[in-house]
């Protein structure tokens, strides 16, 4: 999913801290607030992301991450989430 491996390793120790992603971006590591930064979950991943690490998608309704947003960039015949 992610597209280099400091990326990556960073998202594999965070996603070992159960409660980390309740309180806090999974790509920005900044805490979620109720009105100026709500956490999102992300379709692909199914982490929670701030409002600067995400963007809606029209076509699959919901928040794709940075991370996975890349990806799609880089591969334009990639229409799916891959979970």
């Amino acid at each position: 999913r992610f597209q280099n491996t400091e990326e990556g390793s960073r998202c594999l120790l965070l996603s070992k801290q159960h409660k980390f992603n309740e309180h806090c971006c999974f790509c920005c590591c900044s805490p979620f607030t109720f009105l100026l930064n709500p956490k999102r979950p992300c379709l692909d991943c199914h982490y929670n992301v701030s409002k600067s690490c995400r963007t809606y998608s029209q076509s699959e309704r919901g928040y794709i991450c940075a991370a996975y947003l890349n990806i799609l960039r880089s591969s334009p015949d990639l229409k799916q989430p891959v979970m």
